[in-house]
């Protein structure tokens, strides 16, 4: 990812990717996360926590450029079938692109979290991958899976926890600042730790929560691809939550301990799945 593709994807706005300057850049940014080694293994987690068999019919929400669809739709084969919902055209638009060609028992439809177009019941099993932390009524869009969901079937969301980036540096009082900032620029940075809570009120049984480090010893790797730390720092500067002495050094500190092997940060994807229970 270059430095212009990281002053451009705003993370913190993927709950409006049409509406960005350039939404294709969201696109690019979704697959380089998602060709990270630590982040496929936290998916195919999530895979196994719904328990796909052949024949299964799954929905997957906030598919993005349709990377877990595809990976779903090989899973339930040619008797299955997943349904893959985003609200940006341009995430839709990439999806079907890349799925015309593959045979697979897959649709792509353009689609609002907060009011599904399906029937109760409806589904084996209901998927969402670091979606709902872009959200603020995250009861509301939990109880749309449930309402669509079978009963016994099964619902697995993947959220990171902004609240739990740790980012080894000498100057704390700066750190503090940047990561507070970052995570409270999410409607939900603290989702990750919610999520079991959150399907408890849902009245979802069997919960598994599956905690995932990622964890990155190059600077260029949370700054370009997970934070925008460069940025952020330079946009608290012009907001007076920093001094440009303060941006500019904290930011040299990062990029120094990256050269000498010394830099280290992490955050946690936390997995979590549930099933709705039968119905009495």
């Amino acid at each position: 990812m270059t430095d212009s593709m990281a002053a451009s994807a705003p993370w913190t706005r993927y709950a409006d990717v049409d509406g960005t300057a350039d939404p294709t850049i969201c696109v690019d940014h979704m697959d380089v996360v998602a060709s990270t080694d630590v982040v496929q293994a936290y998916k195919e987690q999530s895979f196994d926590l719904l328990a796909i068999k052949p024949g299964h019919r799954l929905l997957e929400v906030g598919c993005g450029p349709g990377t877990d669809a595809i990976a779903m739709a090989r899973r339930v084969g040619p008797t299955g079938h997943v349904m893959a919902v985003d609200k940006s055209e341009t995430m839709i638009g990439a999806a079907r692109e890349r799925a015309q060609s593959l045979d697979l028992p897959l649709e792509f439809r353009r689609g609002d979290l907060f009011a599904l177009e399906f029937e109760d019941d409806a589904f084996d099993g209901c998927r969402a991958d670091r979606v709902f932390h872009h959200l603020e009524k995250l009861d509301d869009a939990l109880a749309e899976l449930v309402r669509v969901a079978r009963p016994g079937g099964r619902i697995v969301l993947s959220e990171p926890d902004f609240g739990s980036i740790v980012l080894a540096s000498a100057n704390k009082e700066v750190t503090r600042l940047v990561l507070n900032e970052r995570c409270d620029e999410y409607a939900s940075g603290w989702c990750g730790r919610d999520l079991r809570g959150l399907f408890r009120r849902a009245g979802l049984t069997d919960l598994v929560v599956i905690p995932t480090p990622v964890v990155a010893t190059d600077f260029q790797v949370p700054n370009e691809q997970w934070f925008g730390l460069s940025t952020l720092a330079r946009e608290m500067q012009a907001t007076g939550k920093l001094t440009a002495t303060e941006a500019e050094r904290w930011l040299g500190q990062m990029a120094a301990a990256s050269v000498k092997g010394e830099f280290f940060c992490s955050i946690l994807v936390f997995t979590v799945g549930g099933r709705k229970p039968a119905k009495s």
